[in-house]
C-alpha cells in the first residue's frame, strides 16, 4: 500500500497510484465493474480489507457498504465474489455499537444462516475475527458477548457441517482477544 496523503481531499482525482486513498477507489471501480472476470474481481474485497489498515477511517464505512451490497439479499453476485466479501468484512469489521459494526455482524449472521455453504463456513471465521477486534466506539464488551453467544449457539445448535466452522470461529476470536489484551 502507498502512503495515506492527510492532505488529500475524499474527491481527489489524482492518479491511482499517489496515496492509500486513490488506491482504495481505483480498486473499488474495478469491483464495481460487471464487464471484469468475476473470478478477478473476486480478490478486490480482500484487497480492499487490506487497504483500509491505517487509511482515513471515514473510508471504511464506504468500502464496508460495497461490500455489504454485494451480499445482499437481492445480490446477484456469483458465489466466489460473495465468499470473498464475507472474508474481506471479517477483516473491517470490528465489536463496538459503530451502526457500520453492528451492520456487519448482523449480515455474517444472516450470511451463516441462509448464504451458500461456503458463505456460511466462511461466515463463521470472519465473525470470529469481527468478534476479537475491539472497536474505537462504545460497548465493545457487548459486542464481543454477543459474537461469542452467537458462535456458541452455531457450535451446540447449528447443523453439523457448520459446527466444526463455528469452532474455528471462536478459536479465532479467542486467540485474538488473548494476544490484544497482551499487547496492552
Amino acid at each position: 500500500p502507498v502512503d495515506v496523503d492527510k492532505s488529500e481531499s475524499p474527491d481527489s482525482k489524482q492518479n491511482y497510484s499517489s496515496s492509500r486513498q486513490t488506491e482504495i477507489k481505483f480498486v473499488e471501480k474495478f469491483f464495481k465493474d460487471d464487464n471484469n472476470n468475476y473470478l478477478t474481481r473476486a480478490h478486490a474485497p480482500t484487497t480492499l480489507a487490506r487497504l483500509l489498515k491505517g487509511a482515513p477511517q471515514e473510508m471504511k464505512e464506504g468500502v464496508a457498504k460495497l461490500l455489504l451490497n454485494a451480499i445482499g439479499n437481492q445480490s446477484k453476485e456469483r458465489d466466489e465474489v460473495q465468499q470473498s466479501c464475507v472474508l474481506a468484512l471479517g477483516q473491517i469489521g470490528d465489536s463496538d455499537k459503530d451502526k457500520i459494526d453492528v451492520e456487519i455482524r448482523e449480515t455474517l449472521k444472516r450470511i451463516a444462516d441462509d448464504g451458500d455453504q461456503q458463505s456460511r463456513n466462511f461466515a463463521m471465521v470472519a465473525l470470529g475475527q469481527v468478534g476479537g477486534r475491539v472497536g474505537e466506539g462504545e460497548d465493545t464488551d457487548k459486542g464481543i458477548k454477543q459474537v461469542r453467544d452467537d458462535l456458541l449457539t452455531f457450535l451446540t445448535k447449528g447443523k453439523n457441517h457448520i459446527r466444526p466452522w463455528a469452532g474455528l470461529g471462536i478459536g479465532v476470536m479467542e486467540r485474538s482477544i488473548l494476544d490484544n489484551s497482551q499487547s496492552g
